[in-house]
């Protein structure tokens, strides 16, 4: 379903000429001329928007112009227009429901009582369903819009080629290439000017006859398809590429690249010219990439950057898949360092250009005065994002208060993309030190991975890449994973994840250390020798980042009783740690240190008042709050890190959103025992739960937007007892959510949760873990150990992973120095006072003593 709604979101993002009739359902007070230059400028921005994949400011444009639609006063077809492609913007956003209202209440205003006979509302509806999963409804809809399109007297080829192009589009996407080929080819026969239908139907097209083995005609289709967004440019042979300069569509050559070099390796099966075929796909994808790269730096906002790799899903793991093709031929070692940075490439890409602009705004050459400007406008924008979230006003179009906030947004967004480009022109070093993402240093991983081995996976549609680095050699393999791979980790994750789901049956253990071992042997057994024993460093991707490796079983056989604490699990034989991507990872070990205390900010916020707090930031979370019990471990774990580490230790009411505000940026170690409310679908709104004070400025809900605006630069974050290392699963970016917002507040590393712990077994794991830290051990070592001990000192239900496997750490691995506590540290003076005590009698002692031990020797002598 997930592939369905990606492939589909991506046509309905592309598709631009098809207009919706529709009247506004909002008329607002400041209107748009209708000026055939005012409307033309208008096409052009929201174009300009569509084709750069500029997703925020097309939105923010829309939002804001959807409203000054005036039917007295505005051209029909622009109005039709923009209507339209507020449409798509919902689809593209998957807000389904809020899409179907929107094209109910457009239809019925304009075509009243005969709204069911109009084709256009049957088509929208068959793309609606789609997207929720359901072809047959929305394959009955397409063929009732093909009905009414030819019995409507406006019948147009054009209007029909859409019809036919997306019920091909549903009909791939339900595994049914046969149907859907006739289709796309009677697409390219109908007269349309529709630039993307017939660019698209090309391509898909072309994929199909590569299937079945009709290489000439596959690459007739796809370079048909490149000429559409090539202008002026011709082939002299069917292996040519166009120059970038000539290309108008840079998004869309793309995955028509990308298409081309599958094309290639397709042909190169069994070929005896395979090496020159494989070579231009290499070549194809590599260009594919750059195109992306330079794609990607027009691009503003973080949103924007994830939108946009998800999108173009899977762009990285195909050339990756070209040079595995090219090394199975050539073997050379070369290819592999390739790979690996395309690997690399495909990680936190936004997360990285976050962190990177951040260091460019404050550590370049920009004066203070244009970085309070820059800081004051994404802070605004930040407020009016937060207040059309919580409103959750997206379709909500006859309210006025909704539309001064899309005014707002569309003002904010075009302000901070002129400020962004009057930087970049302004101010050199910004520019620099901007787009300057420093690769890793290969020898200095290959250095590291002498004394532990490092593990960076790949997941695309259909197989799994990983690369090794150990004992100073690079190791890669690559295979099909077979359709169970992907169930099987969501399954794994369910299964571990969820404390009240748990029987604690054998029946139940059985099936999990099934689960678990198959993933074990996709992940671990083909390298099982060469980490034997090892540290591991893991760099998952895609739902990899959902399971902790440290549950993984070395057991094909079922064990006959219950017993979980016996079961051989990875994290006896390995200490393991997370990064999102080596390039992250090297950039965090390198992150300059604040002047900070070697000291640590503990908080265990009251929940008590939570149930009964009657501020209104609180009543669109009523049921999240109902279910926000207390913590009563998480007392006694803040309690017991203050009497192990010296620092500041806040309770109940004092564990306030403003008391963290002020305080956090000033420790070495940030301590959060405390209740997290994960927004799945907007990790930006993740909260982290304070206790609430109605009567404060702040409301006691910290969201990740807010955590990445500070400027912490903590050592260490550990967040027990909430699932914060949760969030939204995002192509290339991993998990979104809020570990994502301390690491860009420029933290370096992060001890969090992949589930809602226990908050008393996350007390035991918790102390074994700062004995380690106290001892100077690398992270993962200690927080291994304390699994372990954990393991071996827990009997029956309490060994399942789910008390103890949701503990990750995350990031730069390397000890850190912290104080003990004042008390550890009273005991200490004294017991040395008191040593030196001891010391001092004892030299007294042997000062007197001398005088008479030659008697004594002599007499003893004389009795002899």
């Amino acid at each position: 379903m997930l592939i369905k709604r990606l492939i589909l979101v991506f046509f309905i993002v592309q598709f631009a000429v098809f207009t919706f009739a529709s009247e506004p359902v909002f008329c607002a007070t400041q209107n748009l001329k209708d000026t055939s230059e005012s409307i033309q400028k208008l096409k052009l921005e929201i174009n300009a928007f569509y084709h750069s994949k500029h997703q925020k400011q097309l939105h923010a444009l829309l939002m804001n112009h959807i409203f000054t639609l005036n039917a007295e006063n505005q051209n029909q077809n622009s109005k039709e227009e923009i209507a339209f492609y507020y449409l798509k913007t919902l689809l593209n956003l998957g807000l389904v429901d809020e899409a179907r209202q929107f094209v109910d209440s457009v239809g019925h205003q304009m075509y009243g009582d005969k709204a069911n006979n109009n084709w256009k509302m049957h088509f929208w509806m068959a793309l609606c369903d789609f997207l929720v999963d359901e072809p047959k409804i929305a394959f009955a809809k397409f063929d009732l819009a093909i009905q009414k399109l030819v019995e409507d007297g406006n019948y147009s080829e054009q209007n029909m080629s859409q019809i036919y192009f997306y019920k091909a589009l549903t009909l791939q996407a339900n595994n049914n290439r046969k149907d859907a080929l006739p289709l796309y080819l009677e697409v390219l026969k109908l007269d349309t000017d529709d630039i993307f239908i017939k660019r698209e139907s090309n391509r898909r097209i072309s994929s199909t006859y590569s299937l079945q083995k009709k290489h000439d005609l596959a690459l007739f289709y796809i370079n048909q398809a490149i000429l559409m967004v090539a202008h002026d440019f011709k082939f002299t042979s069917a292996f040519d590429i166009p120059p970038f300069e000539s290309v108008a569509d840079l998004d869309a050559f793309i995955d028509l690249l990308q298409s081309r070099a599958y094309t290639f390796r397709e042909m190169a099966k069994g070929s005896p010219d395979s090496l020159r075929l494989l070579t231009l796909s290499l070549r194809d994808a590599e260009a594919s990439v750059i195109a992306f790269e330079k794609h990607k730096r027009s691009l503003v906002f973080e949103s924007d950057l994830i939108y946009n790799n998800n999108i173009h899903v899977n762009i990285y793991s195909k050339t990756i898949e070209a040079i595995a093709r090219m090394y199975e031929v050539t073997h050379q070692d070369s290819l592999l360092l390739k790979a690996l940075k395309y690997a690399e490439m495909d990680k936190v890409s936004a997360l990285l250009y976050s962190i990177q602009r951040n260091k460019a705004l404050y550590h370049s050459d920009v004066p203070g005065e244009r970085i309070r400007e820059m800081e004051k406008l994404l802070k605004q924008l930040s407020v009016v994002e937060a207040k059309r979230y919580e409103s959750q006003a997206n379709v909500r179009l006859n309210d006025t208060a909704l539309f001064a906030l899309n005014m707002e947004l569309y003002h904010l967004v075009n302000a901070i993309s002129d400020k962004e480009k009057e930087l970049e022109v302004n101010y050199p070093n910004y520019r620099k030190t901007k787009y300057q993402i420093e690769v890793p240093d290969l020898e200095k991983m290959l250095d590291l991975s002498y004394q532990k081995a490092i593990v960076e996976y790949v997941v695309s549609m259909e197989k799994l890449y990983t690369f090794l680095l150990i004992n100073g050699k690079l190791y890669f393999s690559h295979e099909y994973f077979g359709y169970e791979f992907i169930p099987a980790i969501e399954q794994m994750q369910q299964m571990i994840s969820n404390g009240h789901q748990i029987q604690f049956t054998l029946e139940e253990q059985n099936e999990f250390v099934l689960i678990s071992n198959k993933l074990y042997q996709k992940l671990v057994l083909p390298h099982k020798e060469l980490i034997k024993d090892k540290p591991m460093l893991i760099i998952p991707d895609g739902q990899l980042s959902l399971i902790p490796f440290e549950a993984l079983i070395a057991l094909e056989d079922q064990p006959s009783k219950l017993d979980y604490t016996s079961l051989p699990y990875l994290v006896k034989t390995n200490d393991i740690s997370y990064a999102y991507s080596l390039t992250l990872a090297h950039q965090q070990s390198k992150f300059a240190s604040k002047p900070l205390e070697n000291k640590i900010f503990a908080m265990a916020p009251g929940y008590e008042r939570l149930a009964g707090n009657p501020g209104n930031q609180y009543l669109s979370l009523r049921d999240a709050r109902d279910n926000l019990g207390l913590l009563e471990g998480a007392e006694k774990e803040v309690k017991m890190v203050g009497k192990k580490l010296s620092g500041e230790i806040l309770l109940d009411k004092r564990a306030s959103e403003a008391a963290f505000k002020e305080a956090a940026g000033n420790y070495s170690v940030l301590h959060l025992a405390m209740h997290t409310l994960v927004n799945n679908e907007e990790p930006l709104y993740s909260k982290l739960v304070f206790t609430p004070d109605v009567d404060k400025v702040e409301d006691g809900l910290l969201n990740t937007y807010e955590l990445s605006e500070m400027n912490l630069g903590a050592d260490m974050v550990v967040l027990s007892a909430c699932n914060t290392g949760f969030g939204k699963l995002n192509s290339g970016e991993g998990i979104v959510g809020l570990s994502r917002g301390f690491f860009q507040a420029g933290c370096k590393s992060l001890l969090a949760t992949l589930w809602s712990v226990s908050d008393k077994t996350s007390l035991q794991i918790m102390d074994r873990f700062y004995v380690g830290m106290e001892q100077k051990m690398p992270k993962s070592k200690s927080l291994s150990l304390s699994k372990r001990e954990y393991l071996e000192s827990s009997k029956g239900m309490l060994a399942h992973p789910f008390f103890w496997a949701g503990f990750i750490a995350i990031g730069d691995d390397s000890p850190i120095d912290i104080q003990p506590s004042r008390n550890w540290q009273s005991i200490a003076v004294i017991s040395t006072i008191l040593i030196l005590l001891l010391l001092f009698l004892a030299w007294r002692y042997k000062r007197k003593k001398p005088e008479i031990i030659p008697a004594f020797s002599q007499t003893k002598q004389t009795g002899t």
